[in-house]
């Protein structure tokens, strides 16, 4: 499993997705941000940066698993 931890993503220009896996994103310089063992944990991660979205807060860090 791979995640980017050196890029920050200004999320409010982003679009998101989850498939095969991966957690993506259009922003060019790092349009995958995590890859994972199945498509469900990375909608889970995806749900994961919503919430945080949602609730104000500014910093996610990508889970390793």
């Amino acid at each position: 499993m791979i995640q980017s931890r050196r890029v920050v993503i200004e999320q409010p220009r982003c679009v998101w997705a989850a498939s095969d896996g991966k957690v993506e994103t259009n922003n060019r310089r790092v349009p995958v941000l995590g890859i994972y063992e199945s498509e469900s944990r990375a909608v889970e991660v995806l749900a994961e940066i919503f919430d945080y979205q949602r609730r104000g807060k500014v910093n996610y860090i990508m889970p390793e698993k």
